[in-house]
């Protein structure tokens, strides 16, 4: 192989090595998340409300979408939180102001940002 060629070569190895240690440190960091964390019950009921939602052309439109909002919804009307926060990456489905008000009532944070949960997090335990 060329000298320019290997160089390529195992810069592209240490990035790649890089990358999978990296992967590895955020799964883990996932699982720690997943531990404390709680599976929202879907119920016959919360699916009925999301069906209608849903047929009623209501935001956030998508069947599968009514379905979370619906069953989060339901979940946090039930189960009071210190914080909560509803993070998503589907700004176009679940940024409309109908979407916010529900979740404002239930004194949830909405969030369309990785980092600005993490940084709720720190300054909701003092870590900032």
């Amino acid at each position: 192989m060329r000298p320019k060629v290997q160089q390529i070569k195992q810069s592209l190895d240490a990035i790649e090595a890089d990358l999978q240690q990296r992967k590895h440190l955020v799964l883990e960091a996932l699982d720690i998340f997943a531990q404390a964390c709680t599976v929202a019950p879907l119920t016959s009921q919360v699916w009925t409300k999301a069906y209608l939602r849903w047929r009623a052309n209501m935001p956030p439109f998508k069947e599968l979408d009514c379905l979370i909002l619906a069953t989060l919804l339901s979940f946090l009307q039930r189960r009071k939180a210190r914080l909560a926060i509803f993070l998503t990456l589907d700004l176009e489905d679940f940024d409309h102001p109908e979407v916010h008000t529900a979740f404002r009532q239930r004194k949830v944070l909405v969030s369309f940002e990785p980092n600005d949960v993490i940084m709720q997090f720190r300054k909701f335990y003092g870590v900032a």
